[in-house]
């Protein structure tokens, strides 16, 4: 049976359908695309006809099943999220995942139109299934977020909400760039490294990340007690480190030289490239100095 002919027999004939050289059946006001229940004739609270439809396709020839359903049904449609190999719609489970989805939505950029569409599908559907038999949704939930409903909704609002963010945005730029230029102003490449490569702040990762490798074509070395560590995630022992910068001191590095399981490939004025890493000569430098102060200590 073909695609469209099975949608409307689904809703206009009073039996099933099953088939097994076919991948859709109908039987007990359910549509299965495969083994997965797609589709489900509801009522309203009121008496009214309604069609549970599956939002996730799953697969082409799922997609297809969905899209002729659309079409021949005239019903109210209510899509909801539905999982693979399900014989049912599982109420519980639909609910859990619309309120997931809502609350998730929530604690994004509410500005971005993708985000807006999520918090907005949640929500109404939400709002729909309070009319369906055989769902009790959290009223107090949708009460929570009404106002937030009602305002990204509303285009002067909106507005408001995307002029707050702008200098907020903005506000957060300058706190970010005065906070960078200390930085730079404080440590060496070898310690702003580490803050890039090994910080918990995103943003502050992502500043200091574009301010010392902004084609980001560079690896950066740094001491972390006994071992060196590399922003590539590598970690050498510091001795053996310390005995080649010794050496590259007093130029006996030179390349094709081994450094643990790498090759010193290449080695320019600004930058040696050992293996896939290719580090500033500024940081080796600093490296070169801590260890010397190291050692005069020592002694």
């Amino acid at each position: 049976m073909a695609n469209t002919e099975a949608a409307h027999a689904f809703f206009y004939s009073d039996g099933g359908f099953y088939n097994r050289r076919t991948p859709e059946a109908f039987c007990d006001g359910k549509f299965f695309s495969y083994s997965t229940c797609i589709a489900k004739k509801a009522k309203t609270k009121d008496g009214n006809n309604i069609l549970l439809l599956s939002k996730n396709k799953f697969s082409s020839t799922t997609s297809k099943h969905i899209a002729a359903l659309k079409y021949a049904c005239y019903w109210q449609i209510i899509e909801l999220p539905q999982n693979y190999d399900r014989i049912d719609f599982v109420n519980d489970e639909v609910l859990k995942s619309l309120y997931d989805g809502l609350k998730y939505a929530a604690e994004q950029k509410l500005t971005l139109k993708q985000n807006r569409e999520e918090f907005n599908y949640n929500y109404e559907t939400l709002q729909s299934l309070t009319n369906i038999v055989g769902f009790t949704v959290d009223r107090k939930l949708l009460r929570k977020y009404k106002s937030t409903y009602e305002r990204i909704n509303n285009p002067e609002e909106l507005a408001k909400l995307k002029a707050r963010e702008k200098a907020a945005e903005k506000r957060q730029h300058q706190k970010l760039q005065k906070q960078l230029k200390k930085w730079v102003n404080t440590y060496n490449i070898m310690q702003l490294a580490q803050l890039a490569y090994d910080g918990k702040n995103f943003e502050e990762k992502a500043a200091l990340k574009k301010y010392i490798n902004p084609q980001n074509d560079l690896s950066f070395v740094w001491f972390d007690g006994d071992v060196v560590r590399t922003s590539q995630g590598i970690t050498m022992n510091r001795a053996e480190v310390e005995k080649l910068l010794q050496l590259w001191q007093i130029g006996k590095i030179k390349t094709g030289m081994k450094v643990g399981i790498y090759t010193i490939i290449e080695i320019a004025a600004d930058f040696v490239r050992i293996g896939c890493h290719k580090i500033p000569m500024q940081n080796i430098n600093v490296l070169v100095e801590i260890t010397n102060n190291q050692q005069q200590e020592a002694a």
